[in-house]
């Protein structure tokens, strides 16, 4: 344990082993190491989780050794602790952490583990085979009850995840290295029950297509409106186009602090807009279905 400022660094170490008769190309092998560093840059909320009393601000993570047939990374962790006032029993819980190395390396593999499951189970669509990749996360649960956390603990952590496209497209490269060979597995820190098998690579989608959002807002400001029908009484009772934009008509409606009887009868206005927009699947295109007008434009200043 080294002291740096208020707080601490500690070390521990995390191996995968790739077992496969099939030769991995070298870009596939740079790529999965990469998604997999990435992901146990995200593994310190479990730590953290499992160790009340520590915030870790840093994790670096070097490939210490290079083996046939397998691939290690050793990763250290900084911890630093918030104020002075709780130092004595952040030292005191770091110090307990160290001495707990093993439970330190099953939470990192938990970690790995538990996102690299639900990263898989979100590039899967509704209808797709699940079975082998929900009995591989039942298992990262039973494994992070050993280590003094529990299911609910990993999906709150899951849940917090705000970046989800982009833990679904590290998750899915880290193992698709893996495709070349249908035997293929990848043991993690040599616990056993978390050996990614094949029926789960099996499973798993060979790249990450990000969904297409069936609806998109787009912002225009000052841009010519064209008004077809007006209601005064009712500012969800507009329709028009927005000539440089579209020009099939649609529905518009006006914003909180436009006064529809002022105005009801203008043809033509300026003004900043959002235009809503639904996914054609047929087309591949987006169609404008709704204009909200925001603000009127006074051209004449």
């Amino acid at each position: 344990m080294a002291k740096l400022g208020l707080g601490f660094w500690g070390d521990s170490t995390y191996s995968i082993k790739y077992t496969t008769k099939n030769p991995l190309p070298v870009e596939d092998i740079v790529t999965s190491l990469r998604a997999f560093e990435k992901l146990l840059r995200r593994t310190p909320a479990f730590i953290e989780k499992a160790y009340d009393g520590i915030e870790i601000i840093d994790t670096e993570v070097y490939v210490s050794r290079v083996e046939s047939g397998s691939l290690i990374e050793d990763f250290f962790i900084k911890f630093v602790f918030k104020n002075k006032k709780n130092y004595k029993d952040g030292h005191k819980v770091i110090a307990q952490l160290l001495e707990d190395n093993d439970v330190v390396k099953t939470l990192v593999a938990v970690g790995v583990g538990a996102f690299l499951g639900q990263g898989i189970m979100s590039a899967l669509p509704d209808n797709a085979p699940k079975g082998n990749i929900e009995a591989y996360n039942s298992t990262v649960i039973t494994i992070g009850a050993g280590a003094n956390i529990s299911g609910n603990d990993i999906q709150s952590i899951l849940d917090r995840t705000t970046d989800k496209k982009t833990l679904v497209k590290q998750a899915v490269s880290a193992v698709a290295i893996t495709k070349v060979d249908p035997n293929a597995s990848i043991e993690m820190s040599g616990i056993k029950e978390l050996t990614i098998k094949p029926n789960v690579i099996a499973e798993a989608p060979d790249e990450y297509t990000p969904p297409i959002p069936s609806e998109k807002i787009e912002t225009y400001e000052n841009v010519l409106v064209q008004i077809f029908a007006s209601d005064k009484d009712n500012p969800n009772k507009w329709a028009g186009v927005v000539p440089n934009v579209f020009v099939k008509r649609v529905n518009f409606i006006l914003g909180g602090d436009l006064d529809p009887e002022k105005l009801h009868g203008k043809t033509r206005l300026y003004a900043d807009i959002d235009v809503v927009s639904k996914f054609n699947k047929s087309t591949k295109k987006y169609v404008p279905r709704l204009v909200e007008l925001i603000r009127i434009i006074d051209r004449k200043k």
